[in-house]
């Protein structure tokens, strides 16, 4: 969308295992046909190209209902909850502005006020008990 949509970003170890597997499935499948995967994408459709979002949410949905987990999350929302995660568990939110690939920090702060303003909740809770602790000194 943007120039900080262009960006690199850390991954867990095992997201980084999965994506090795899936690496080196798609260079066999090269091997067979050097037309396969020609634009060296991570995820393709079966015509080569990257999938439409809306394949994906049906996968998705489909994965879902094979898990037992009866909730209609798109990629969108994966995202979002990915995020959410991140600042409950104090993620810095300069840190997360630039993983998410907006372009300001702004965008972040406006995006999740509503989750910020319960940290901020949280926030004053632990002001609270560090005042107690000095004053009862």
């Amino acid at each position: 969308k943007n120039y900080s949509s262009n960006r690199i970003i850390t991954i867990d170890d095992k997201t980084h295992s999965m994506l090795n597997k899936i690496k080196v499935y798609q260079l066999a499948e090269e091997l067979k046909d050097s037309t396969f995967n020609k634009n060296k994408l991570v995820f393709i459709s079966t015509n080569n190209v990257p999938p439409s979002n809306n394949a994906i949410n049906k996968s998705l949905k489909r994965y879902f209902t094979k898990l037992g987990i009866n909730k209609d999350i798109s990629v969108n929302g994966l995202r979002h909850t990915h995020a959410t995660l991140l600042l409950y568990n104090d993620c810095n939110i300069k840190y997360l502005s630039k993983r998410l690939g907006h372009n300001t920090i702004v965008t972040t702060l406006k995006t999740y006020s509503h989750v910020i303003d319960e940290m901020e909740q949280k926030e004053s809770y632990k002001v609270n008990e560090l005042m107690n602790k000095i004053n009862e000194t």
